[in-house]
């Protein structure tokens, strides 16, 4: 039952922890970025998606 709670809490402090990465992201760049084109958008978007998803892979 241990692992199961600490297997959530994991799981909820990752979750969380990108949230605010990606919140502190809009609030320092703003939404959308101003100086950035519709597809550099997309690109930034997605190399923050594969950051936070491979993380975990590494630690």
């Amino acid at each position: 039952m241990k692992t199961a709670w600490k297997t959530a809490g994991k799981i909820l402090l990752f979750l969380g922890g990108g949230f605010i990465a990606v919140f502190a992201n809009f609030a320092i760049f703003g939404f959308p970025f101003p100086t950035e084109s519709s597809p550099n958008i997309f690109l930034v978007e997605l190399a923050v998606l594969v950051a936070l998803l491979g993380i975990p892979l590494f630690r």
